[in-house]
């Protein structure tokens, strides 16, 4: 996979060259609003790629586009790193047995929707994650043109399914 930056990261790295003990115990990490920073493709996405932005950003439902492909977490917080790792797992195995009907029409219609819209389990289950498993959250963290996600640290329910 190619990746191009085109905002700045440094929000999201320590220091080069800095020991973690030089930002007090954990490093500068350990003081952060975030846990885990992924890509989302909004409106101002740019890449010497793309035509139409909204072809390859909004999805059919009218949703930014989150990717898997860069993941950054926050390894001050081992425990949380640990969790959202599990959580990821199984929200693409939910997205899955949902998809093979193993948990009933409403899991199926929903996997089924985000799977298609995101393109790919990575990406349907950031979805999924960020909604806390209901959809109808997904316009407000995902909206085109308003993408809560894409401006600010957002606090969620990465828990499970019911």
């Amino acid at each position: 996979t190619d990746t191009l930056f085109v905002r700045p990261l440094g929000k999201y790295l320590s220091a080069c060259g800095s020991p973690a003990g030089s930002h007090g115990a954990e490093g500068i990490a350990a003081s952060t609003d975030w846990d885990v920073a992924f890509t989302a493709y909004d409106e101002n996405f740019s890449a010497p790629w793309v035509g139409d932005v909204t072809e390859v950003s909004r999805t059919q439902a009218g949703h930014v586009r989150v990717q898997g492909g860069l993941v950054i977490m926050n390894y001050a917080k081992p425990e949380t790193v640990r969790h959202f790792l599990g959580a990821w797992e199984a929200a693409y195995k939910y997205i899955l047995l949902a998809e093979q009907g193993e948990l009933g029409e409403p899991a199926a219609r929903l996997a089924g929707a985000i799977l298609k819209a995101f393109k790919g389990p990575n990406q349907a289950g950031f979805a999924v994650m960020l909604s806390s498993y209901d959809d109808q959250k997904l316009a407000d963290l995902l909206g085109w043109g308003r993408c809560r996600v894409c401006r600010e640290s957002v606090e969620v329910d990465v828990g499970g399914a019911d």
